[in-house]
């Protein structure tokens, strides 16, 4: 039921379309002009068609025959064409394909290797810095340690 509601709505549509349409050729004198000349030129080239297959039917069926037989050579001929460009140079741009394809597998996995280097050496660099954290307030207190046991003496005059 609903699909013949949908149906005749299309067709009302479609109705009312090809009847504006229509109105305004007959309303607009320009087109209707335009409809004439080509109605004129149209029934014209029916004509002579009709004319020309009547003076020689056999001599234009040839012709037709002809024609069709030159657009089958003509199109086994491209069809040919593009099978070799397939068959030839088909077979290298597959072969260029599965090499991209292997060269970025390759990549994928040295980015994959370098990230998970990096990230070693990401570690190891927090693990050196821990280390220097911790040996340097364990060196500040060494250190001074050392100097008053040393042979150094600081003099507190002032060098002439």
């Amino acid at each position: 039921m609903k699909q013949t509601i949908k149906d005749n709505k299309v067709g009302i549509a479609v109705g009312v379309g090809a009847v504006a349409g229509i109105s305004y050729l007959l309303i607009n004198s320009n087109s209707r002009n335009k409809m004439k000349d080509t109605t004129k030129n149209a029934k014209s080239t029916a004509g002579e068609y009709v004319n020309e297959i009547k003076q020689d039917p056999k001599g234009k069926k040839n012709e037709y025959v002809s024609k069709v037989k030159s657009v089958v050579e003509n199109a086994q001929n491209a069809l040919n064409k593009v099978q070799y460009v397939l068959d030839n140079q088909g077979k290298d741009i597959k072969s260029t394909t599965e090499d991209i394809v292997d060269h970025t597998k390759d990549i994928a996995a040295t980015a994959a290797d370098a990230k998970d280097e990096l990230k070693d050496a990401g570690d190891d660099m927090k693990k050196a810095k821990e280390e220097l954290k911790h040996s340097s307030t364990n060196t500040n207190g060494e250190a001074s340690k050392k100097t008053k046991e040393t042979d150094h003496h600081v003099i507190n005059d002032a060098i002439e």
